[in-house]
């Protein structure tokens, strides 16, 4: 169990989620990951987004723009904190 220092409820199913918020999903780039993070976190608590909703490839456009190990860097932290 994890407690919850927040009023905000827990995140709830994808479902629930697009019922009042509208996301992109699956979340494909870090940009999507950090943008779609931030939105959510205004009405839920979460330490992690369910992977199901993740499917950011290998070598997503934006990772030939940015230095890879940079955002291959950026994408599993935002992976590991994020993500309930």
């Amino acid at each position: 169990m994890q407690a919850n220092p927040t009023n905000k409820p827990a995140l709830p199913s994808f479902d629930q989620v697009m019922e009042e918020i509208t996301i992109p999903f699956p979340i494909q780039t870090p940009k999507q990951l950090v943008e779609t993070v931030k939105e959510l976190r205004k009405h839920y608590y979460f330490t992690r987004l369910p992977d199901e909703w993740i499917q950011i490839p290998a070598n997503s456009p934006e990772e030939t723009l940015a230095d890879p190990l940079r955002t291959a860097l950026i994408c599993s932290r935002y992976r590991t904190t994020y993500q309930t």
